[in-house]
Formats: C-alpha cells, sequence, structure tokens
C-alpha cells in the first residue's frame, strides 16, 4: 500500500513539474504586448515638450493629439483597443502587409486638429506625434524595450 502512494506522489510530482516546464518554454517564446496607458502616454508626452509648446497646449490637448494618433494606428491595424477590437484585427489580418508612412499618419492627425475646436497648429501636432514615437519605443510597442 505504501509502495502505490509513494508511486502515486511521484508520478503527481513529475507531472506537475512537465506542465511547469511546458507553460514556462511557451511563455519564453512568447512576444508580450506593450499597452498604451493614455494617462501614462499624456503626462510623459507632456513632460518631455518644449516650453514653447507647452506654453499653448493643454493636457487635455496632448491627449486628443495622441488620442487622433491612436485612431489612425488602430485603423491600419497596427494598434489595437483589446482582444475583441473587430476592426483592428480585419485591418491587420487582411492578408496584406501594413505599410504606412509617417506623413500620412501626421495628415490625419492635423486634418483631426484642424476639424476640432481646439487651436492646435502644426508644429504642436508633429512635436506630440513624435514624442509620442519616443514614448511607444520607450514602452516596446516599437522595437526592444526601455526603462521608463
Amino acid at each position: 500500500m505504501t509502495f502505490w502512494i509513494l508511486l502515486a506522489v511521484v508520478l503527481v510530482a513529475v507531472i506537475a513539474f512537465g506542465a511547469v516546464a511546458l507553460v514556462t518554454r511557451s511563455l519564453a517564446r512568447t512576444q508580450s504586448a506593450a499597452v498604451y496607458d493614455i494617462g501614462e502616454a499624456t503626462e510623459w508626452v507632456s513632460d518631455r515638450l518644449p516650453d514653447a509648446i507647452t506654453a499653448r497646449l493643454t493636457h487635455d490637448d496632448v491627449e486628443a493629439i495622441l488620442l487622433w494618433h491612436l485612431r489612425f494606428l488602430r485603423d491600419r491595424g497596427v494598434a489595437t483597443t483589446g482582444w475583441a477590437d473587430q476592426q483592428a484585427r480585419k485591418a491587420a489580418y487582411g492578408g496584406a502587409d501594413v505599410v504606412s508612412a509617417e506623413e500620412e499618419a501626421l495628415d490625419q492627425v492635423l486634418a483631426e486638429a484642424m476639424a476640432s475646436e481646439r487651436e492646435i497648429e502644426a508644429v504642436d501636432v508633429v512635436t506630440v506625434v513624435e514624442t509620442n514615437a519616443d514614448y511607444l519605443r520607450a514602452i516596446g510597442a516599437f522595437g526592444a524595450s526601455r526603462n521608463l
């Protein structure tokens, strides 16, 4: 009887070890998703803008520019709002490579800025979008992740 209990304990331990090893190996191969927090991004970008631009833009203006940029990225299938984001998934897995020039993103965000009631200049949009690209690199959305 003791033999069977000992055999069962050893068998359970071997199965548990195998399961942990399998999950660990799977997670080691899986690339983690970068999570974009709009509040954190707004603070990060705002803190790095030149004084001349921060004198003109409020945090709400910066957040609006970031949201317009994210909408553009989502429409291109580069960003998603979560697992159930069918629009971004369709764009990303539509069978064609996702190609988008930086100028195209700037044109879209500038059009959004002009259509809004906000007093945002073109140089403000360009600077915020470029600084946002630095933030995206810092969180690992572009290239390797760095410490913020």
